[in-house]
């Protein structure tokens, strides 16, 4: 964890510097251009130390990344708050909606950063199957690839996409599969409900493999026929 640590807060704490000289320097006739750079910056200090971590130890043990990564991430809120507090001063006032504005763009980045590694875990998952990975990509062949790496009926898509409250039945009835198929307990499956982008990261990057069975309960039969 702290090889992966120093990494994470290296680059986090770099792009805040950034970000703060060119909030400073630039004038507001760019601020469309700051946004942008802004964005540029977050990626790269998300992507940056993976890429770092990768070239010294060879691979990225994704519990310890993860972690280091999540370390590394809480300086934004306290950034954030000490620069909403130092500008506020600046004003000889405490801006209490320019903080709300702050830690709300925050949680926009940790949005982002759950949706990223919920891509990439999914990536990684289909192909350890033998699936494209770009299948994460399109919709409704997305959920195709899922019933087929779950050895469950094509037929369920609709299921999942069209009938309400059974919908979600099926797609946990699904996720179970594909728990299973890569040996995993109902437990997982629980956290693939719950906690997708972890445990989909788990199965793309941990020591998962897809055996490609799962035990079929007689309600499942049922439901297969």
């Amino acid at each position: 964890m702290k090889n992966h640590l120093l990494p994470f807060v290296k680059w986090i704490a770099g792009y805040l510097v950034v970000r703060s000289i060119l909030y400073y320097i630039l004038p507001d006739s760019l601020w469309g251009f700051y946004f942008f750079i802004h964005w540029v910056l977050l990626l790269t200090a998300i992507i940056g130390p993976l890429v770092e971590i990768n070239k010294k130890a060879g691979k990225i043990k994704f519990g310890n990344a993860l972690g280091a990564g999540a370390l590394g991430f809480l300086i934004i809120p306290v950034y954030t708050i000490v620069m909403t507090l130092v500008r506020s001063s600046e004003e000889f006032y405490l801006d209490g909606w320019m903080l709300q504005v702050y830690l709300t763009e925050y949680l926009i980045h940790f949005a982002i950063l759950l949706y990223l590694l919920l891509i990439i875990g999914m990536i990684y998952t289909f192909r350890k199957a033998g699936k494209p990975g770009w299948a994460v990509f399109i919709p409704i062949y997305n959920i195709i690839v899922m019933l087929e790496i779950a050895k469950k009926p094509t037929w369920w898509a609709i299921m999942i996409l069209l009938v309400p409250i059974a919908n979600i039945i099926f797609a946990i009835m699904t996720l179970n599969g594909i728990s299973k198929n890569f040996g995993k307990s109902e437990g997982f499956t629980v956290g693939l409900v719950f906690l997708g982008p972890i445990f989909w990261c788990i199965l793309g990057y941990g020591d998962a493999k897809y055996i490609g069975e799962s035990d079929v309960s007689e309600s499942e039969m049922v439901l297969d026929a």
